[in-house]
């Protein structure tokens, strides 16, 4: 457009090329000079600036002085316009001037740091402002740094540097950490199929389950292992610290007592923990490493337990009659597990204590993260005390149908949240003769699981149950027996081993069978995406309905399916499984 003086030139344009000829004269000394960018390229700056201001001969400046130092450069003349950049281009830092018309810098610097796409771009303030209030104003909206008009242009640089290499470092930082949390959550992952909570159900025994990590990986270490003679080895423990290095500790102890107990168990838990002992300081060098370790057999011959007990804390043990008997297994512990020993037999018969194991009783192992939980409201730890009254309450209630898992769901219901250690609890139930109501080989056709379920239906009926509650159990074994019938591919003259136990309310089916391995939440995802009148697919919807606990898991080349079904529909169990 001309100027109104008809020269054909724009007297605003004359003024800015006058300012930026004004600037380049006075910053000739800091053109750099090629080859000695070539010498020293630490002095150059890499990233993309943006410079915000409404001044247009600032912006000029300041993208030239930047780009010639090896930056990329985006400038705007205002807050809107720079706040939808940033949406855009997310610049590595924003250089943004105080004082513009409508919104200021300090609104800028703090919309800035609102937006999660945006807020970790350091933002530098510069203003001609000299009080102190408006220099505290920009930290306090989130600004990196602040540097006042007329600046030292060496200045400006330097602490644009310093933004930058702040901003690549950090940068790093959380690519670092985004791959430490998605590779713990893949060791996670892994560690937690290695101590999956899956229940060992045998006809004299029953194990359950309980874990929780208070990271994505943990230290804590437990397992149950079935015996010949129909006992159970079982062992719960906890390696010293949080984080890889223990989770790593805890997946290698829990082969080593594996194999320790399968060589050593009939020498009794003495010789195991030693041979634990032997392995483990051969593995493990770091004698910052260590772990506490309670080690137990029972034995259904003997009718007792054996246990020994490596610095880990005490565990419950209530008789059939559910008095608590816990004190016969308290005391003689020795040191735990990784600890250097200069001379001497650590690990003794004489340290072993036993108690008995009648049909009907129960033990209850534990890791120290119970106990040190803290009440949310209070800060008060659970402690011995509490947590034997919680066990006891658990224990002697016939719907806690899976009860480690109820110790965890009643710690909570208290405002226990155990998040602050890694968790874990094992109980062990000698299995009463007298609740196991019906034992047999179900042949794989339909015909037969026809009888069986109306087998049980009669044996729930007669025992005073009503024919509704009956008839759903009856249902819940009709529906699984018939899709392993059809869709289990057992082998050829396999059979479907199935029993039957009735505790107090509570009836409890365990069918095993050899067919191939299938996911029950995939075949009932699949099933809920069916039509409704469709009728492939319903079991497994059916059998969650009627049923207050249900798991479906592979052990030892078997499919494991345990339901449990109360006579009382309105009651929901402690540890009950969500439908």
């Amino acid at each position: 457009m001309d100027a109104p003086d008809g020269t054909g030139r724009n007297r605003g344009c004359d003024r800015v090329t006058d300012t930026v000829s004004r600037y380049g004269e006075a910053t000739a000394d800091l053109r750099p000079n090629p080859s000695v960018a070539a010498r020293s390229p630490e002095k150059m700056l890499v990233g993309r600036v943006l410079v915000v201001d409404d001044e247009f001969a600032n912006r000029i400046y300041l993208r030239k002085l930047l780009t010639e130092r090896g930056c990329e450069v985006m400038d705007v003349g205002d807050g809107e316009a720079a706040l939808a950049l940033v949406d855009k281009e997310v610049p590595d830092l924003a250089l943004v001037d105080v004082v513009m018309p409508g919104e200021t810098g300090y609104d800028v610097c703090r919309r800035m740091k609102a937006n999660p796409l945006t807020q970790d771009i350091p933002v530098i303030m510069v203003t001609a402002q000299t009080e102190i209030q408006d220099v505290e104003k920009g930290f306090v909206v989130g600004a990196f740094d602040y540097i006042r008009k007329p600046f030292n242009p060496r200045e400006l640089v330097a602490r644009v540097r310093n933004a930058l290499d702040l901003k690549r470092s950090n940068d790093a930082l959380r690519l670092w950490k985004r791959r430490m949390v998605r590779e713990l959550e893949v060791a996670g992952s892994l560690q937690r199929k290695l101590f999956a909570t899956n229940p060992l159900l045998d006809p004299a025994v029953e194990t359950y389950m309980a874990y929780q990590p208070s990271l994505n990986v943990g230290g804590d270490v437990f397992d149950a292992l079935p015996l010949p003679d129909g006992g159970v080895c079982v062992c719960v423990g906890d390696v010293a610290g949080h984080g890889v290095a223990p989770a790593m500790v805890a997946s290698l102890l829990k082969g080593i007592i594996r194999e320790a107990a399968r060589e050593f168990v009939a020498a009794g838990p003495a010789a195991i923990c030693r041979e634990i002992q032997t392995r483990f300081r051969s593995y493990v060098q770091n004698p910052e490493l260590y772990a506490t370790l309670f080690l137990g057999i029972l034995s259904p011959e003997k009718g007792c337990w054996t246990c020994l007990n490596c610095g880990h804390p005490d565990p419950f043990l209530l008789d059939a009659g559910g008095t608590d008997i816990s004190r016969q297994l308290a005391g003689r512990g020795v040191l735990p597990i990784g600890f250097a020993f200069d001379h001497g037999e650590v690990y003794g018969v004489d340290r072993q204590v036993t108690a008995p194991a009648a049909p009907g009783s129960r033990l209850m192992l534990v890791t120290d993260g119970l106990l040190e939980s803290r009440q949310q409201q209070t800060g008060e730890p659970c402690g011995e005390t509490r947590l034997a009254e919680i066990a006891r309450r658990v224990l002697h209630d016939p719907f806690a149908i899976d009860p480690a898992a109820a110790v965890f769901a009643a710690l909570r219901a208290e405002g226990f949240p155990l998040s602050e250690d890694d968790c874990s609890v094992v109980v062990v139930e000698r299995i009463d003769p007298a609740t196991v109501r019906l034992e047999k080989q179900i042949a794989m056709d339909l015909a037969a699981v026809a009888e069986t379920a109306a087998q049980v239906d009669r044996i729930l009926q007669a025992d005073g149950w009503p024919a509704e509650a009956a008839g759903a159990a009856r249902l819940a074994l009709m529906e699984h027996g018939t899709n392993v019938v059809r869709h289990g591919r057992a082998p050829a003259g396999s059979t479907i081993e199935f029993r039957l136990r009735l505790t107090g309310p509570v009836c409890r089916m365990i069918f095993r069978d050899q067919g191939r391995e299938w996911s029950m939440e995939e075949r009932l995802a699949a099933a809920q995406a069916l039509p409704m009148d469709r009728e492939n697919g319903r079991g497994l919807g059916i059998i969650r309905a009627v049923s207050q606990h249900v798991s479906l898991f592979r052990r030892d080349n078997n499919n494991i399916a345990f339901f449990a079904v109360s006579r009382q529909d309105n009651h929901l169990p402690l540890g009950r499984s969500a439908p």
